[in-house]
């Protein structure tokens, strides 16, 4: 259930990337045009997407230690046996 959650989110963080990426690109061709419509727009949307990643990055780190202490636990039982 953690890996499958951890996958996931590494899914959801590559996916945020490439939109603030694209966004990214879009804000250029938008500035260069002097559309001042669709840079705020576009740059909300950066703002945004960047946010999610961050929360998704700690979300991330938080199921990467549980995982982590999960495995010790097993091992420990395993050594036990």
């Amino acid at each position: 259930a953690l890996q499958k959650r951890i996958s996931k989110i590494e899914g959801s963080i590559i996916a945020l990337e490439d939109r603030v990426d694209q966004d990214n690109r879009d804000l250029l061709d938008a500035s260069s045009k002097g559309d001042g419509e669709t840079i705020g727009e576009l740059s909300k949307s950066v703002y945004k997407a960047q946010s999610e990643i961050e929360s998704l990055f700690a979300e991330l780190e938080r199921l990467h230690i549980e995982l982590d202490h999960k495995t010790k636990e097993f091992e420990e039982r395993l050594n036990r046996i």
